[in-house]
């Protein structure tokens, strides 16, 4: 297709363009992508307000450049200032990859911590889904709001006006979640698909069907591999 180049992205280098068609190898550029390097983190946390230079190197060597790590740093940083009225230290700053979502979350309140677990189960959610939940699990949603938690670096929009949670968020908060818990959520999604099923016309099949089905299979998948 002449004029016209493809971006692909993957976590390992392709290997079939040399085995499978040597001619790909004209057309095709590989690049390894690395962390951001210091000095475009520095400017990046700079942009974000984060002038103290301590919690700004506790930042970059804890996220070892990755920005997901680095957003979320930032997000403990907002929400530290906004919602605990004071300005960050160094301590409230995680020292590892691991430990930054754990900051994050020690400032959470705990309606948000419960929602953001539960949205955890879900692949997509709009507005209509997110109230469902948070009616069915008594999350306590004026407190937890949905434009509240939409601001948040890993919570993204579609073009649909359907929301996700980045996937390395989704993997901290299923396990820092109570696995009873999180069955119970994936045993109402389940269920929550499955209605949406029961009066299909299997002649007349739309969209909307396919994702359900899709939706139900995953969740029931889910609930079998959730150990109590």
């Amino acid at each position: 297709m002449p004029g016209i180049s493809w971006l692909i992205s993957g976590r390992e280098k392709l290997l079939w363009a040399s085995i499978c068609d040597p001619d790909w190898e004209m057309f095709l550029e590989q690049h390894q992508v690395e962390e951001l390097p210091e000095n475009e983190c520095i400017k990046f946390l700079e942009n974000c307000c984060i002038e103290n230079e301590d919690i700004r190197d506790i930042i970059i060597e804890a996220s070892e450049g990755v920005p997901y790590y680095l957003n979320l740093s930032v997000d403990t940083f907002e929400k530290i200032k906004i919602y605990k009225k004071r300005q960050p230290i160094s301590e409230d700053f995680g020292k590892t990859q691991p430990e930054i979502f754990n900051k994050f979350v020690e400032y959470l309140d705990k309606n948000e911590t419960r929602s953001l677990e539960v949205l955890s189960a879900t692949n997509l959610w709009d507005r209509d889904l997110f109230e469902i939940l948070m009616t069915k699990f008594d999350l306590g949603l004026q407190v937890c709001t949905f434009s509240d938690l939409i601001k948040y670096s890993f919570i993204k929009e579609d073009t649909n006006g359907k929301y996700s949670i980045h996937q390395l968020t989704r993997k901290s908060l299923r396990e820092y979640q109570d696995p009873v818990n999180r069955k119970n959520v994936y045993k109402f999604m389940f269920e929550h698909y499955k209605n949406k099923l029961e009066k299909m016309d299997t002649k007349s099949i739309t969209p909307e069907h396919e994702k359900a089905l899709n939706e139900a299979f995953y969740h029931a998948k889910k609930i079998l591999e959730t150990k109590n």
